[in-house]
């Protein structure tokens, strides 16, 4: 293959150039193409080495950054649950106003990284000590003797009160955003990054409810945690020389950053400062980064795994890597490192300039080298060319010179030897030519006058001779330079009675060319006026030594028995038909009907059933319930009454898969349809599995008030089951309900009750499921 490739490229060059110019280039040539290869070996592997050096920095940093937002954070949450378990196993007395002081106030300095903790109670009352600079530590009192004021105090280093340094008057921790939320929401969670009144740094607090023995809310722990150590960790990381990192919310919103920058901004109207959106960074590639990314996914919410991906800014290609960061209490952050390919291409660069110089210098040498050695080599070669060009022009009698001893004097004294082989050969061949012409038109008239189409096909599968009556049947002649494989749809081959061409692993002709024989006769020719059914017999040539000369096709016209077998086949089903006629005349026929009618309605009950019932839960499916859905709604768009839906969802459904296993998740749906089925009585009422742990219920001539008192009773009966779920917040199974109720009019459709139900569900989910939400239209 390697000879034959390069007697291809040569070919042209020899043809155009002379031997000396042609051996140049070709010393010269493999000199380049050495260089030219070392090269690009040099380049691709530093190229692959920076992706590998890339990918594994960028693994590395993330992977640091992880671990330390995981310490970082966990310490609020620690506190917290530190202070709840205090309180709740009678440690921590929270009418002991003196105590709680000192145990905050020490709390605090064991943890460097808070610079907040506090509890608030339900009386109210509130004490919280903070560490606005290092060393520098407050109280913040509200409780009987404050008479509703917060106070804050400086503090010695005892931590005892020394000066009473503000005032906030008519104080309720219970009206603050914060005390709200965690109180709504029933367990722990984070507040929204917020920045500083000082405008010194961003914070944010996790707070954690606290209930006594009866389930009632008596306290809220909360610890604050400033995220500027956030950015003075990510600045200690050394991701490259012009590299970066920075963390950021799902809405863009800047947490911390390894550059100078401070990630919050100053509001020009109100002079407060606000979270900086880390698109409207003054930092370039910052900005450039993050509008990438939004691009890439449309919203940053779409970003659910690691991402390694590579983006241009100003010209430059920067390696990037996105990983997003989550916690139990629904913190969800992304991780962001981005590098520039530049920081690693500088010494590729240096390399490169050292090989071309080199190059340039190999390249010189082998020039003059070439120029020597193709003048020794070349000289005596023309002399063999100049009698070579007088032996083509008819002179035998040639003389060349053979005193070397080298190659070129054995090539000299066997070109002597060949010409005269030439006059022998030349003589012996003329007399076979015509001998073979003579028999070649002996075969040829004998082809013509058998009564079947002959095709031959040479071993390379190309159109060599086809006689009259094989012209006459195809309609066409040998088209040249026709491929074999095409020969089917050229010729118009088809399978008989279809419009399917004869497929290629049948055709008698490939078959031949593979050296096989065979006989087909269900090909038919499709002529523009008239299909020709033929039968066709393919056989391969061989040689003396075994191998393919020709692949020989013979097929004739069998268009009459063809006619004569379709009739024969006809008679043959008539006087089947008569004899089954006959055979059926002998039975009862009242008899017959009846039991085919009797299992025919068997069978449609049966499939209505199947059609409409889910398969695990036995209640009805998807498709009844549409079919319902669409029929209760004509009817009371006409009656002009109110329809209701229910739609309900399986709490943390998934969880309770991956702990229990999918056979106790079937069993889970079965017992949920029976609860729903118990909890709607009316016959009007459709039960329905919606998909997956979804259910529905329609409820026709229902108002909102009715569909509400289902919705509770199916409430119930879920929570009657007392089905275990380790893994959800409530410790049993749930249901997240969604209600919407309306009365069908021409301007909406039933899609419109099914999106204000969705909506309902939507938002019982996000309050925290275990609820019922009603939406009416």
């Amino acid at each position: 293959m390697l000879i034959k490739a390069i007697n291809l490229f040569s070919s042209p060059l020899s043809g155009k150039h002379s031997l000396r110019t042609v051996l140049i280039v070709a010393f010269v040539s493999q000199v380049i193409a050495a260089m030219g290869l070392t090269a690009w070996l040099l380049f691709y592997n530093g190229q692959h080495a920076v992706a590998e050096l890339a990918t594994q920095l960028r693994n590395e940093s993330t992977a640091r950054i992880q671990q330390h937002l995981k310490n970082h954070m966990a310490v609020p949450l620690l506190v917290n649950q530190l202070n709840a378990e205090a309180i709740r196993l009678g440690l921590l007395d929270l009418t002991d106003q003196a105590y709680l002081e000192r145990y905050l106030w020490n709390q605090i300095k064991q943890f460097d990284t808070l610079s907040y903790i506090a509890i608030a109670t339900e009386k109210p009352s509130y004490i919280g000590t903070q560490t606005p600079a290092e060393n520098i530590f407050y109280l913040e009192i509200l409780d009987e003797t404050t008479q509703g004021h917060l106070e804050i105090w400086n503090t010695n280093a005892q931590g005892q009160r020394t000066k009473r340094k503000q005032i906030l008057n008519n104080y309720d921790p219970r009206d603050r955003p914060w005390y709200q939320a965690v109180v709504q929401a029933g367990k722990p969670i984070w507040s929204d990054v917020f920045v500083y009144f000082s405008g010194a740094g961003m914070g944010i607090s996790a707070n954690h409810p606290i209930y006594n023995q009866q389930g009632h809310l008596i306290a809220v722990a909360s610890a604050d945690i400033t995220l500027l150590k956030i950015s003075k960790f990510l600045n200690s990381l050394n991701v490259g020389q012009h590299g970066q990192t920075f963390i950021m919310t799902r809405l863009g919103g800047l947490i911390a950053t390894s550059t100078t920058e401070e990630p919050y901004t100053i509001n020009q109207v109100t002079q407060q400062a606000e979270p900086l959106k880390a698109i409207a960074s003054r930092n370039a590639l910052t900005s450039a980064t993050v509008n990438y990314l939004m691009q890439q996914f449309g919203d940053l919410k779409y970003i659910n795994h690691n991402q390694q991906l590579s983006f241009l800014h100003q010209g430059k290609l920067q390696f990037l890597q996105v990983v997003p960061f989550q916690d139990q209490l629904g913190l969800d952050w992304l991780i962001v490192v981005v590098v520039p390919e530049t920081d690693f291409m500088e010494t590729i660069h240096t390399n490169s300039q050292v090989v071309l110089l080199l190059f340039i210098m190999a390249l010189i040498l082998a020039t003059l080298i070439g120029i020597l050695t193709a003048r020794w080599i070349v000289q005596p070669i023309q002399w063999l060319d100049m009698a070579a060009q007088q032996l083509a022009g008819g002179k035998w009698d040639q003389t060349l010179p053979t005193e070397r001893h080298d190659e070129i004097g054995n090539l000299a004294k066997s070109f002597s030897k060949m010409v005269e082989q030439l006059k022998h050969s030349f003589t012996e061949l003329e007399t076979k030519n015509a001998q073979l012409r003579k028999t070649e038109n002996n075969l040829i008239k004998w082809l013509e006058t058998l009564p079947v189409g002959i095709f031959v096909l040479d071993a390379q599968a190309q159109p060599y001779y086809m006689n009259q009556v094989a012209q006459q049947i195809l309609g066409k002649g040998i088209i040249k330079g026709a491929k074999s494989e095409d020969l089917p749809e050229i010729y118009h081959t088809y399978i008989v009675g279809t419009d399917q061409l004869y497929p290629l692993d049948r055709q008698p002709l490939l078959r031949a060319l593979q050296g096989e024989p065979s006989t087909v006769d269900d090909v038919a020719i499709h002529r523009v006026d008239k299909t020709i059914p033929v039968e066709v017999w393919g056989s391969p040539i061989f040689n003396d030594s075994g191998q393919l000369d020709y692949a020989i096709i013979a097929f004739q016209d069998i268009t009459e028995r063809k006619q004569a077998e379709t009739t024969r086949c006809r008679f043959t089903e008539k006087l089947a038909q008569l004899n089954k006629q006959l055979e059926e005349y002998s039975h009862t026929l009242e008899q017959k009907v009846l039991e085919r009618t009797v299992a025919l309605e068997q069978a449609n009950q049966e499939l209505q059933k199947l059609a409409r019932l889910d398969g695990l839960t036995q209640i009805a499916n998807r498709r009844s319930f549409d079919e319902t859905l669409d029929l209760q709604w004509r009817i009371l768009r006409r009656e002009q009454l109110s329809l209701s839906l229910i739609l309900c969802d399986i709490d943390y459904f998934k969880l309770y898969n991956d702990t229990y296993g999918h056979i106790a998740g079937d069993e889970c749906l079965r017992q949920v349809a029976l609860a729903m089925n118990r909890a709607s009585k009316r016959p009007a009422d459709l039960v329905a599995r919606y998909g997956g742990e979804e259910f529905a219920v329609i409820m026709p001539n229902t108002h909102p008030d009715g569909a509400w008192h289902v919705a509770v009773e199916i409430q119930q009966e879920i929570q009657q089951l007392q089905m275990p779920h380790g893994r959800s917040p409530f410790g049993y199974l749930t249901l997240s309900i969604g209600v919407s109720s309306i009365i069908p009019s021409q301007t909406c459709c039933p899609e419109t009750l099914i999106n204000f139900a969705d909506k309902a569900l939507y938002e019982a989910k996000e309050q925290g499921r275990n609820r019922i939400i009603i939406k009416t239209i």
